[in-house]
């Protein structure tokens, strides 16, 4: 293989591993946050790699997803531009892709307790579930989606070795499902008749249904933030 094909695989598979989406794994950092073990190196190290490990597996869990999406992709006016879609990548480049990113992640993750090694195993488990079924049952779609962020939280938080916050669960669960809610508002009033080629699983959602979970999802974190701040004064 030449070196130039290797530099275009390299690319095709970072860019389908879409590195702009990594910053939603910053949630691995909050308990080494609220856990002040901000001046501690070893923590900082861990919590580092924690990150590290869900970054390679959620690219992996990317190209999973554009490998059972690829022939729709091709009819979208901007997934069309993927990697796979395009024809930049193959199938079985992409599998391959797949296998050295949960790979690396789970190796990145053996440095770390083996809970944090398990969370991430389950996250992989819970991503795939979602690509292959669970997207397409509305409400679910977004609950799968926030108990992500969760699993996130929760192995940063074994990563370090410090003891999970109930709160810490309840508040990043609640903030995610209003977060997760309001984006399918907006995409379903922005987008308009075109929501659905963006995202099936909208022609599920009512204009209804989402003013109340997004308000309902609004009221029960505002609660729950107001609950933890006053039980740690």
């Amino acid at each position: 293989m030449s070196s130039s094909f290797l530099k275009k695989l390299a690319l095709a598979l970072l860019i389908s591993a879409r590195p702009w989406q990594w910053s939603k794994n910053f949630v691995v950092l909050a308990p080494l946050l609220f856990s002040v073990q901000l001046f501690s190196a070893h923590s900082i190290a861990s919590g580092i790699c924690a990150f590290i490990a869900f970054c390679l597996v959620s690219g992996g869990t990317y190209l999973f997803n554009d490998i059972r999406d690829v022939e729709a992709d091709r009819h979208h006016q901007e997934k069309q531009n993927r990697p796979l879609a395009a024809g930049d990548l193959s199938r079985q480049q992409a599998r391959m892709g797949i296998v050295v990113f949960w790979t690396l992640g789970i190796g990145v993750s053996l440095v770390l307790p083996v809970k944090s090694l398990a969370v991430v195993g389950a996250y992989i488990v819970l991503t795939v579930a979602y690509t292959l079924a669970l997207k397409r049952i509305v409400i679910i779609d977004t609950i799968v989606i926030a108990l992500g962020f969760v699993l996130r939280a929760v192995a940063g938080a074994f990563a370090i070795r410090v003891e999970i916050s109930p709160w810490l669960l309840i508040c990043t669960l609640m903030l995610a499902l209003f977060l997760g809610f309001s984006k399918r508002f907006y995409e379903q009033t922005q987008l308009g008749h075109r929501a659905t080629a963006h995202r099936p699983i909208l022609a599920a959602y009512t204009p209804r249904l989402l003013r109340l979970l997004v308000s309902g999802s609004a009221v029960l974190t505002l609660a729950l933030y107001t609950g933890y701040t006053l039980h740690h004064r």
